[in-house]
């Protein structure tokens, strides 16, 4: 007889659900880097989803696992090793050394269900370790360990054996699998349980390079090759200060500070950088219209900017990045606004230095068109003066992308920037002072070089009335 779950939306065969369910048992060396807070023996679940003992299961039982079993939901207990492991969604890969009865779940499509669905979260032992229930959130989540997930999913009523457990949907079809237990507020204001299920689409665009590799076959994250992965949790002790192996000490999830402040800085250049040029572009050509042909287009172009300038600069981008979005190019277009007015009141004002100028006065009276003017005496002239502002410019950009960040409405997760590294360390002052001062240094010294070199090139570049 055929024992089956039954809603009013979820009907399917639960003897054959249950048989791809097996336990992971996995022992760790006591000196083991995750020993001491995970323990050197883990327990969990796992789910078959391949047809030669390929078993899916929580990273965090099986990470730095020296001896490893498999049990199938007959009792039967097979060696297995730990095929791979993706650090961002908490993903752990497991092979059966010998075979397995069991056969595989297919995957469903996570994306697909909606808060509110009914679900099934199961795990090994029989109709006793499964649990009914609903969907009851999809939202960002960071862990401890790992995770960097964009949309989670959070299921109550909670499993008592989460770690691995599987999500099935009304289908019958794997959703996601069991990660932590976390505590969520119900209408009525009382506290209970709930299950983060790490969704399965995470793992389609990854599951063969994890068979393959053993992790995502993705590009090195960091530019220099000394540095650590500055997403990969655990490279040191949490919150262990400065050393030789650490050279900024690590954070609360024991990532490399060094990494994370040279990769931080990659992203706050790489928006300054875009943010500038097209600043000096669109702000240059309309403060040197302004200047040049001075009347009704100079009062057009200094009423808007003046305008722009008055409004308060981090509140205006904040209004832009709410609207748009989180997201790169939205923080960039941001403060690419924000940028335009200044430089162009720059503009304007060696604009209107040198339109009066003999040379261009002599030219007009010799009938030349104003493109030649405009473009082969007044533009080359002002140029300089751009360029030199242009590094001046980026540090103001990198300080209003930084606050940004800092209030949490920049680049959004996993995305790693000064601002959001700044945020995390605050509330660790007291304990863990490197984790914010470290990085500040090091965007403190990046502004410093920026204003050195924009003041050199002032000194340097600006064509100045006894050049002429």
């Amino acid at each position: 007889m055929t024992e089956t779950v039954k809603g009013p939306d979820v009907e399917f065969d639960v003897e054959a659900m249950l048989s791809s369910l097996v336990s992971v048992r996995s022992e760790v060396p006591e000196d083991a880097l995750t020993a001491p807070v995970l323990g050197t023996e883990r327990m969990g679940n796992g789910v078959v989803i391949g047809d030669r003992g390929l078993v899916l299961t929580i990273g965090y039982l099986v990470t730095e696992a020296q001896t490893l079993w498999i049990t199938d939901h007959r009792g039967i207990a097979v060696p297995g090793h730990v095929l791979g492991y993706d650090q961002e969604s908490g993903f752990g890969l497991v092979q059966a050394l010998q075979p397995l009865t069991a056969p595989a779940m297919d995957l469903g499509v996570s994306a697909a269900c909606d808060v509110g669905d009914p679900i099934v979260v199961a795990g090994h032992g029989g109709g006793d370790a499964l649990v009914t229930g609903r969907i009851i959130a999809k939202r960002e989540f960071a862990g401890y360990w790992e995770y960097v997930l964009d949309e989670a999913l959070f299921t109550a009523p909670a499993h008592p054996n989460w770690g691995g457990a599987a999500l099935v949907g009304s289908d019958g079809r794997l959703l996601g699998v069991g990660s932590l237990l976390v505590q969520t507020v119900s209408s009525s204001g009382e506290q209970a349980g709930a299950n983060m299920i790490v969704p399965i689409d995470l793992l389609k665009p990854i599951l063969e390079d994890m068979k393959m590799y053993g992790r995502p076959n993705r590009p090195a994250r960091p530019w220099l090759g000394f540095l650590d992965d500055p997403y990969k949790p655990l490279a040191g002790q949490p919150e262990e200060g400065p050393s030789w192996s650490h050279w900024f000490g690590t954070d609360q999830l024991g990532r490399d500070m060094f990494s994370r402040s040279v990769w931080g800085g990659r992203l706050s250049l790489s928006i300054a950088g875009p943010a500038v040029g097209i600043g000096i572009v669109v702000g240059g050509l309309l403060g040197v219209f302004a200047g040049y042909f001075g009347k009704w287009v100079d009062l057009a172009v200094t009423s808007v900017v003046n305008i722009a300038l008055a409004l308060p600069a981090l509140v205006f981008a904040l209004f832009i990045v709410t609207m748009l979005g989180q997201s790169y190019t939205n923080v960039t277009i941001a403060v690419t606004i924000l940028s335009i007015p200044a430089i162009a009141r720059i503009a304007r004002a060696q604009a209107l230095r040198f339109a009066e100028q003999e040379f261009v006065i002599v030219g007009r009276m010799m009938g030349a068109r104003w493109t030649r003017l405009l473009f082969r005496e007044v533009l080359p002239n002002v140029v300089p003066a751009l360029a030199s502002i242009a590094f001046l410019a980026m540090g103001i950009v990198i300080i209003a992308e930084g606050s940004l960040s800092f209030i949490g409405v920049s680049v959004g997760s996993p995305s790693i920037t000064w601002g959001n590294i700044l945020a995390a360390g605050r509330g660790r002052l007291e304990e863990s002072p490197h984790i914010a001062l470290t990085t500040a240094g090091v965007m403190c010294a990046t502004l410093m070089a920026l204003n050195f070199v924009g003041d050199e090139m002032l000194k340097r570049l600006d064509v100045r009335e006894a050049r002429i």
